[in-house]
């Protein structure tokens, strides 16, 4: 093994192992810190570690501490407060494209607010195209599918609120009526009338 940086026991430096060492078999570099305890490690198949020494996945991040933000991502554009800051964070199912194919996205509320909303979207399009929001969780608590600013129907109340330009639905299921379509019931708005309706042929009880 081999240090660089700072004499051995001091501030930052770098610890590289031979793969084959049996005190760290199989890692590449360790990134330590003045207490000689590894920052973050990089393993020979390319896995990084941060608080961790064996990482299982490409990007491990382990706390020590307890109920704490263990990951934070967003972005300097909205820090001025004369730009509402949006920040996405993209899951794609292949590596392939411009656009991943799902994102969740932080929302501030307006410019110079420390409001925020969550929301997460789909690509719908069998093309590479940025995905389309879905659902979104508001700063007051409030949550639209289907609609970006669920509105509450009466004061002091937080709403679940679900829009679709022709026909609005929610369907409940369970295993005994099966997930498939045309089972289950549904409640449903088409035009100005509200149906409730029982595709199972049982009774409604109320």
């Amino acid at each position: 093994e081999w240090y660089a940086g700072r004499s051995y026991g001091q501030e930052s430096y770098i610890v590289a192992y031979d793969s084959s060492a049996s005190s760290h078999a199989n890692s590449c570099a360790d990134i330590s810190g003045s207490n000689a305890s590894p920052l973050f490690t990089i393993k020979d198949n390319g896995n990084v570690g941060i608080g961790t020494t064996s990482p299982d996945a490409v990007l491990n991040v382990i706390s020590g501490t307890n109920d704490e933000e263990v990951l934070k991502i967003g972005n300097t554009a909205g820090n001025s407060g004369s730009t509402a800051g949006i920040t996405h964070l993209g899951i794609s199912h292949w590596d392939s494209g411009t656009h991943s194919s799902t994102r969740i996205t932080a929302t501030e509320d307006a410019a110079g607010s420390y409001l925020g909303s969550l929301s997460f979207g789909t690509r719908g399009a069998a093309s590479d195209s940025a995905p389309t929001e879905r659902m979104r969780i508001t700063s007051s608590g409030n949550v639209g599918i289907g609609t970006s600013s669920p509105v509450i129907y009466s004061n002091n109340a937080t709403t679940l609120q679900i829009h679709d330009e022709t026909l609005p639905e929610l369907r409940l299921t369970s295993d005994t009526t099966g997930a498939a379509s045309g089972h289950g019931s549904l409640l449903q708005v088409a035009g100005n009338d509200f149906y409730i309706w029982n595709a199972e042929n049982a009774k409604m009880r109320f």
